[in-house]
């Protein structure tokens, strides 16, 4: 191999900085997939962005197509169409398969118009390559046996034996578990072998070469000439994504260090086949299938489910097939992981179903308790009231009483004190020998009757005080029609009528008619006819007599 010793050099460094390497990657291989996540985003500005060239180049051949047709300006020669023709070739070669070889054919038949062996050859590489892409491999082999390769410029001759040891490879690759793996292996090392004799080490095809070193234990030189070509490349092409992608194959994904490498490379290739609108890769569903291992099932699903979207869209046979042995596998996995979370989050929207109707339970029990404790204290307020009110009462019912007991004693020495002046008088008129006054005296009833008067409006007068509202609290227990008038003015100085003094007797607890008798002077059978007819005039006739009993409560 040319300047090997150089080759072992920087495998020496890269053996230094390993260490170093798998602790910085563990930490930035998280970080990448956060860019490759924001890229992935952007997949429809760079799509715009190539189809924006595509549409710029396929531009001049229908700018030619109007000119011939137009009879004016100078059409562009079959050397000018060959030329744009591989242009479009190449944009189209890892984006869409089917246009990219309906421009490879049409440039195999501006090759043969023109005669020219070099563009015949080219376009016939070209060919292959699509055909080996579109999983074609025999179809591939049996064109590459038409062209002489002793004729060929070195260019071409490194793009032939490329073209070769990547048919076997990915012949091996889409063999592998069977017999035939390890004898298509061997023939693409014996192409790279022949690919080593003419491939610089400026050229983007020597990560060719890398396949020599990729099984152990030379695989670290590998890495290290991987490295090597990967700097010198732009960040972002697609040729950068190949050497990245290679590279990410140097490491073993069973060892946790080396998968942590795998994982970056893996991850840089995936951004430059993305940014460079490249649908014909195999990082990012390689990635996906790391990360299905890790157990992020989830982003291993996205990028399985991107990646067979743009092996639809890139419509070749061998990248399909390649996602259909991967992706059921994440899809599956996927699925179950989406189960057990909507599993997860049923149970817990249970959960939180049964804590809402446990605290709304709580919020109704707490504001029954409020409204009852709300109750309860309007009720303490109302006794409180209504206790005050009752203290008021008796402590004015003591008053009353203090005053009535006052007023039967100021009677009483009024009575005695006019018994004694009746007394003197009739002495006096004794002792004179004035008989005639004396039985005069004795006979009249006017003293009798203005005792008796003044005895009733006193009792009125008390009573009222006691049930100020005692008239009309029994007038509303009558029927409207059947009213009880209050005695005029003035008449004898009554505040009651006889049956209003009646039933203040038996509001007084006298409901016996002889001691309502012998008190206003009437016989039973008079007070009995009073009651009666007052009690007719009632609006409840049974209850009359109670609800009497109820004034003032």
């Amino acid at each position: 191999m040319k300047k090997l010793r150089d080759i072992v050099f920087v495998t020496v460094l890269t053996l230094v900085a390993s260490a170093q390497l798998v602790s910085a990657d563990e930490r930035g291989a998280d970080s990448l997939l956060g860019v490759l996540d924001r890229t992935l985003e952007q997949r429809d500005r760079f799509e715009n962005e190539r189809r924006r060239t595509i549409d710029e180049v396929r531009g001049e051949l229908t700018a030619d197509g109007r000119r011939e047709a137009g009879g004016f300006g100078t059409a562009l020669s079959a050397g000018d169409r060959y030329r744009i023709n591989k242009q479009l070739v190449e944009l189209y070669r890892s984006y869409i398969y089917d246009s990219a070889m309906h421009y490879v054919m049409l440039n195999r038949e501006l090759a043969h118009q023109a005669g020219d062996r070099r563009l015949v050859d080219e376009s016939m590489i070209d060919y292959c390559n699509l055909l080996l892409r579109g999983g074609m491999h025999r179809e591939a082999i049996e064109n590459l046996k038409t062209i002489d390769r002793a004729n060929l410029p070195q260019e071409l001759l490194i793009d032939y034996w490329l073209c070769r040891e990547q048919t076997y490879h990915h012949m091996s690759l889409y063999a592998a578990g069977t017999p035939f793996e390890e004898e298509y292996r061997a023939v693409s090392m014996a192409y790279v072998d022949s690919l080593a004799t003419v491939v610089g080490e400026d050229s983007d095809r020597y990560f060719a070469l890398s396949r020599i070193y990729l099984t152990n234990p030379n695989r670290r030189i590998a890495r290290a000439l991987l490295q090597n070509l990967l700097d010198r490349l732009e960040e972002g092409s697609h040729g950068y994504a190949i050497v990245a992608s290679t590279l990410a194959d140097c490491y073993d994904e069973s060892d946790p260090e080396e998968r942590s490498l795998r994982k970056r490379y893996l991850t840089i290739s995936a951004i430059s086949d993305i940014s460079s609108t490249v649908k014909e890769y195999v990082s990012l569903s390689n990635l996906g299938a790391l990360l299905y291992v890790e157990g992020d099932v989830e982003r291993a699903y996205r990028y399985g489910t991107i990646s067979m979207e743009d092996a639809n869209f890139y419509n070749a046979r061998l990248r399909r097939i390649e996602m259909s042995r991967i992706y059921p596998i994440i899809e599956r996995a996927y699925k179950m992981e989406l189960d057990k979370k909507n599993e997860r989050l049923k149970n817990s929207v249970t959960m939180i179903s049964l804590l809402a109707v446990l605290m709304l339970g709580l919020i109704i029990y707490g504001a029954r308790q409020t409204f009852l404790l709300r109750r309860i204290r309007r009720a303490l307020l109302s006794a409180n009231e209504r206790l005050a009110e009752i203290n008021r009462s008796l402590v004015e019912s003591n008053r009353i009483k203090e005053e009535y007991l006052g007023r039967f004693l100021s009677m009483c020495s009024s009575y005695i004190n006019r018994l004694e002046r009746y007394q003197s008088s009739i002495h006096n008129r004794l002792t004179a020998g004035k008989i005639e006054e004396v039985r005069a005296m004795v006979r009249t009833s006017n003293l009798i009757d203005h005792e008796i008067s003044e005895f009733y409006r006193s009792f009125d007068k008390a009573f009222l005080r006691l049930y100020p509202n005692f008239m009309s609290d029994m007038n509303a227990l009558l029927r409207d029609d059947e009213q009880i008038k209050a005695p005029a003015a003035g008449a004898a100085g009554e505040l009651l009528t006889t049956e209003m003094r009646i039933y203040a007797l038996v509001r007084l607890g006298i409901a016996n008619p002889a001691d309502i008798a012998k008190f206003l002077r009437y016989s039973a059978n008079t007070v009995y006819t009073y009651r009666h007819k007052v009690r007719s005039k009632a609006k409840n006739k049974e209850t009359f007599e109670q609800d009497i009993l109820n004034i003032g409560f």
